[in-house]
């Protein structure tokens, strides 16, 4: 089905002699000079941090890990009860240190019972947000737990809720589906968790919270800096291979496991047999290269939030205008035109892996206490 998928992309591709990428790139609104910066400050950031790979493998009593060690890590491994109202607090502290706009948005909807957190046996353990643009009002629906997740996951849908509210003089987001593109639509979600996350770290007095919480952040780097990484490789060079005609099953998987062993610089001891075949993504034929968007939204998000606290309050108000306007521009136009970034230089892309490594060095300090 693969060869298949592939092929009727790559005539409808050839009878236009359109870039393969394009589609892709047109329906993310993001210039492939721009796709091409963040790959290569990844790539350029490998090396510092694949250690943190080595430290997990040497905490579990191994000289590598295998890539389904590293799936199975525990993503708490200090869990505290944290009742409704403590999560809630720390999430409006960790929006007012950023904007008094943002902290009193929280508190709104916590008090106008925009949120539903009963834990009921049966609801998901996930976080969704339903917006009701026209009504300047969203609802939040999770199953708070009493643990870190569940604040995280709370702080997420706020993030949702705050870029809705922006969104606000647009009649219906019907009307935004062919212009509100991946690329920016975790921003203000990932943005509130992030920043939650980080003033946690930074407060608490807990070493294993601490340790807990870097974790946490470095596990979902990997996933997006690594991981992600690897399934672009996979689909671009699948893709150019599928072009001399299709490809026997070894001939795929072959290619899987190069792209993921150069993608996590051959520091695991084993890659996923059959990726190829588990990841629904390859098999979208609406959306091709269902991948990079998530990288791009994780570390787009970082930037911005070392970015905010470079600037402090001034932030708010480009971050403001920005998710107003998120879906009405090129990726690269509005970036520039709110925040004076460029995204098709290295330097943004470099200071946000830069935040990361200093989360691996952070964290390598507390596994040595």
């Amino acid at each position: 089905m693969l060869n298949h998928i592939a092929g009727f992309r790559l005539t409808l591709c050839g009878s236009a002699k359109k870039d393969l990428l394009e589609e892709s790139l047109k329906s993310n609104r993001i210039a492939r000079s721009t796709l091409d910066a963040m790959w290569k400050a990844i790539d350029g950031y490998l090396p510092q941090l694949i250690p943190y790979l080595g430290l997990k493998a040497s905490e579990s009593g191994e000289s590598q890990l295998s890539w389904h060690q590293l799936m199975t890590l525990s993503l708490d491994d200090h869990q505290e009860s944290i009742p409704f109202p403590s999560g809630v607090e720390w999430i409006i502290q960790a929006l007012n240190d950023l904007s008094p706009d943002m902290g009193d948005f929280a508190q709104y909807a916590l008090a106008n019972r925009w949120v539903d957190a009963v834990p009921f046996k049966h609801k998901p353990s996930n976080g969704f947000c339903a917006p009701f643009i026209s009504d300047k009002e969203s609802r939040i629906s999770l199953r708070y737990d009493n643990n870190m997740e569940s604040v995280r996951i709370l702080a997420h849908e706020l993030g949702h809720a705050w870029h809705y509210r922006q969104l606000e003089d647009r009649l219906s987001l019907f009307l935004l589906e062919d212009q509100f593109p991946m690329t920016i639509a975790e921003t203000s979600s990932i943005f509130f968790e992030l920043a939650l996350v980080d003033t946690v770290i930074r407060e608490s007095k807990d070493r294993k919270t601490k340790k807990s919480l870097l974790n946490w952040k470095m596990q979902r780097s990997i996933n997006y800096l690594m991981a992600v990484r690897g399934a672009y490789l996979f689909e671009t060079r699948f893709y150019e291979k599928r072009k001399s005609g299709p490809l026997s099953a070894s001939q795929i998987e072959e290619l899987s496991m190069e792209a993921q062993k150069e993608a996590f610089g051959g520091s695991l001891s084993q890659y996923q047999p059959f990726q190829w075949i588990k990841a629904i993504q390859f098999y979208r034929t609406d959306v091709p290269f269902y991948n990079y968007p998530y990288t791009f939204g994780y570390l787009f998000s970082v930037g911005l939030l070392e970015t905010a606290k470079k600037e402090g309050k001034q932030f708010a108000q480009k971050f403001t205008y920005f998710l107003k306007e998120s879906g009405t521009k090129p990726i690269e136009e509005l970036a520039d035109d709110h925040f004076h970034i460029k995204l098709s230089r290295p330097d943004f892309w470099q200071q946000s892996i830069n935040r990361i490594v200093k989360d691996i060095e952070q964290y390598t300090i507390l596994s040595k206490k």
